[in-house]
């Protein structure tokens, strides 16, 4: 027989922790593309934005939609 120890407010706190990550994780891929597409709009080449940004070119070219 297995017994354990439920606590609430422990797993009320990780699960709040973890939305707070996935939320923080969301806004900076949208922050990324906001700044991706305003170089892009800028004249700057999709080589140009993977060396600024750090991106592979296939993430560049998705978010562009290209």
């Amino acid at each position: 027989m297995l017994v354990t120890e439920w606590d609430y407010d422990l797993e009320k706190e990780v699960l709040q922790e973890e939305a707070l990550e996935k939320g923080l994780s969301r806004g900076r891929e949208e922050e990324r593309a906001i700044l991706v597409k305003s170089m892009y709009e800028n004249g700057l080449t999709v080589a140009q934005i993977v060396k600024g940004t750090n991106l592979s070119e296939t993430a560049v070219k998705r978010i562009l939609g290209v």
